[in-house]
């Protein structure tokens, strides 16, 4: 039982460093790039447009608020796109997670190796060649 709590203990401390290393980081990574936001600004803008030079404080502030106006705060990982704008098994997926093979979930990467180089003729061999319906052009 005591091994039990020291185990937990350790994962616990251990998770702690994680995430002040993490908030050491962004912080980092947010005065790097405030900095640049600031050098940037102050080198282009006021010649440009005639706007006064900011400080690292009002550089800060910009970054933020383009980022809440623009971006949000992350990306959704789901909606990434592939090189020829087809992603059979993404769309696959999104359709009913339980129907999917697990062969399937176990190799993307391999199944979207075989979509590319034999899928679409394979897939037009099995049907015949021709266009049976609306759905068969979305593949």
């Amino acid at each position: 039982m005591n091994e039990r709590i020291i185990t937990f203990t350790k994962k616990g401390l251990r998770i702690l460093c994680f995430a002040m290393l993490g908030i050491l980081a962004a912080g980092v990574f947010a005065l790097i790039f405030a900095v640049a936001v600031k050098l940037l600004w102050n080198w282009i803008m006021p010649e440009i447009f005639g706007l006064v030079q900011i400080d690292y404080l009002q550089a800060l502030g910009l970054v933020v608020l383009a980022r809440l106006l623009i971006g949000g705060w992350h990306k959704g990982h789901g909606e990434r796109s592939v090189e020829n704008g087809h992603d059979h098994l993404h769309r696959f997926l999104k359709s009913d997670l339980e129907k999917i093979p697990p062969e399937i979930r176990m190799h993307k990467k391999s199944f979207d190796e075989f979509w590319k180089a034999e899928g679409r003729d394979s897939f037009k061999k099995y049907s015949g060649g021709s266009k049976k319906s609306g759905a068969d052009e979305e593949l």
